[in-house]
């Protein structure tokens, strides 16, 4: 099958004859959203190719598609608003990832992922129909073993929309918009799980800032970058944007450059070590307006995860640094609403000086409670936002427990 019966297999079908059962919906949209779907849209060709893979995900970009996985020896599998749907009528083999893995995560993938490494990078498709236009995913790319076979390949890409939504769109509330981003330097930290819209947010709010402050500049720092945010109608310099790996060496090289760089707002992707969170911390200590994202569930989780990257003799030090830099704690997940769709649950807090001070008078070990017990007086707990959600009709009970971490007898 051809790359352009793919694309018709996406398309809506015709409505059938006067006086024959209602018509079954066989775009992507339709068939995903709604659910129910008993067959996958995808008629595959006997060899998938990478051209017959881009029509592919050029259909799963326009459909709201969040995240597609191929792997050996299993269907193609879409994210549709956090429910997963197979899209294709057979499995994939082993020849037809192994011939996938150069075309979209590039030749180097091949013997990186043969040694044990995985492949992260940006990858892009030209729609036919749309003169410079480019899909953006974020590809992630590892050998695994599937079943019997013992070096299969995983690809799995997260959509990443033409440009960053606005913070009107991920429903922000104001206040918490008007302590996402305040001159002066200081630290924002974003977490929550993997797929959650941390980054997202973020976008989101360098979109904010290049639109309104021509007085800011704006650098990221990325693996891979996500959002491509020149084209914006920036009010100020276009922002930079250096994929890690790329165009610079790491997010510690990074942090230095910062320093070099007459910016005055700093994106970093995700921190997961020692070294990468003295480098973001430093550079809001230094007076920029400074972003990261962090694994972690909830706002109390945050100083105990940053501090325990360190070793023991640097834990104290490194924990006053924190507290003097940190300006915003949000935590985020994004939870299925009754009406099939999504949205996002938040709990966040603005570390104003009266309340580094009343932390900082404490040993680290108690911020976490004091921390709790602080967004829970201020009504801005991950369960005070679930409960809002479920008294306006828009989840379910047991989403309303899930999304408030409310379990066992707490229920």
């Amino acid at each position: 099958m051809s790359a352009a019966a793919l694309a018709r297999a996406a398309a809506p079908a015709p409505a059938e004859a006067a006086g024959s059962a209602a018509p079954r919906p066989l775009s992507l949209q339709a068939r995903f959203a709604l659910g129910g779907a008993d067959e996958a849209p995808f008629l595959l060709p006997p060899s998938l190719l990478p051209a017959d893979f881009e029509t592919l995900a050029i259909a799963a970009h326009r459909s709201g598609v969040a995240d597609i996985r191929l792997q050996t020896d299993d269907y193609i599998w879409f994210s549709l608003r956090k429910r997963w749907r197979r899209a294709s009528v057979r499995r994939l083999t082993e020849s037809e990832l192994a011939g996938l893995v150069p075309a979209v995560a590039g030749a180097n993938a091949v013997p990186l992922l043969a040694g044990g490494s995985e492949k992260n990078t940006r990858y892009e498709v030209t729609p036919p129909d749309m003169r410079g236009a480019r899909y953006g995913f974020r590809l992630n790319a590892v050998s695994t073993r599937m079943g019997s076979f013992t070096h299969g390949h995983r690809l799995t890409l997260r959509v990443i929309r033409e440009e960053p939504p606005s913070l009107d769109e991920l429903k922000v509330p104001a206040d918490l918009r008007a302590a996402l981003y305040q001159r002066g330097g200081g630290m924002s930290w974003v977490v929550g799980a993997t797929g959650h819209g941390k980054t997202s947010l973020l976008a989101a709010t360098a979109r904010q800032i290049l639109v309104t402050d021509g007085d800011a500049a704006v650098l990221t720092f990325e693996n891979p970058i996500e959002f491509v945010l020149a084209g914006l109608p920036c009010k100020g310099p276009k922002p930079s944007q250096c994929q890690v790996g790329t165009h610079i060496d790491s997010f510690v090289a990074g942090a230095v450059n910062v320093m070099r760089s007459a910016s005055q707002v700093v994106i970093f992707g995700e921190t997961r070590t020692a070294d990468e969170a003295r480098g973001v911390i430093d550079c809001a200590l230094s007076g920029h307006v400074t972003y990261s994202t962090l694994h972690a569930e909830t706002v109390s989780e945050v100083f105990p995860r940053l501090i325990n990257l360190f070793s023991a003799s640097e834990q104290a030090a490194i924990a006053n640094k924190l507290l003097d830099s940190c300006r915003l704690l949000v935590a985020q997940k994004l939870v299925r609403t009754l009406d099939l769709g999504v949205e996002a649950v938040r709990e966040w807090i603005a570390l104003d000086r009266p309340l580094r001070q009343r932390l900082g008078a404490e040993p680290p070990e108690r911020w976490s409670a004091l921390l709790r017990a602080e967004v829970e007086a201020r009504g801005t707990s991950m369960e005070s936002a679930a409960r809002a959600l479920l008294q306006a009709g828009r989840i379910d009970r047991s989403t309303y427990l899930e999304a408030a971490g409310i379990v066992g007898r707490e229920a």
